[in-house]
């Protein structure tokens, strides 16, 4: 047995988990006054250190270790509804690194969890407005993995309607 999941099966046991909600609680209060309802967890932000993970964390501490390990919730959410860790990594759904309901989680590559990104820009994913272009707007696309310039236009609209256009020819001709 690895030691990651010597941390998770610790976790575990210490927490509830709702699939339906999300909501993780302690299964008993981390203090004599502590409350049970109150959610596991702390909120943390990749922007403090590299090492912290995006969403809520719980550290965990095996006897006899210094060692403090953090888990993401949602990668406890996995092991505790499937029993083991996932093949790669765990993909919110609607884009809510806090949202942990298991109807929300799924085991995805890298890239499919990369395309699963919010729209970054103001005028369309894959729309931007072309600097010393007088007004005009860049489509560009990831096709193959790689970046694709599609065209420049008038309008966004333009843009990302060549942009779609051009995202569906590739997915039915395969190359």
């Amino acid at each position: 047995m690895t030691t990651e999941i010597k941390y998770f099966k610790k976790a575990a046991a210490k927490v509830n988990y709702d699939p339906v909600t999300g909501v993780f609680t302690w299964k008993q209060p981390k203090f004599k006054n502590g409350n049970l309802r109150r959610p596991v967890g702390t909120k943390a932000f990749r922007w403090k250190t590299k090492r912290v993970p995006k969403g809520i964390t719980l550290r965990v501490r095996l006897p006899n270790e210094q060692k403090i390990h953090q888990i993401t919730l949602h990668r406890l959410a996995w092991f505790m509804q499937t029993g083991g860790l996932p093949n790669d990594q765990i993909d919110h759904i609607n884009q809510n690194p806090f949202d942990n309901r298991w109807a929300n989680l799924r085991d995805v590559s890298a890239r499919v969890n990369c395309e699963n990104k919010s729209n970054q820009s103001k005028y369309g994913v894959g729309v931007c407005l072309a600097r010393g272009s007088r007004g005009r707007f860049h489509a560009r696309a990831r096709l193959g993995g790689f970046l694709t310039h599609i065209g420049t236009f008038n309008t966004a609209e333009e843009a990302a309607a060549a942009r779609n256009a051009r995202i569906k020819q590739y997915e039915t001709e395969g190359s």
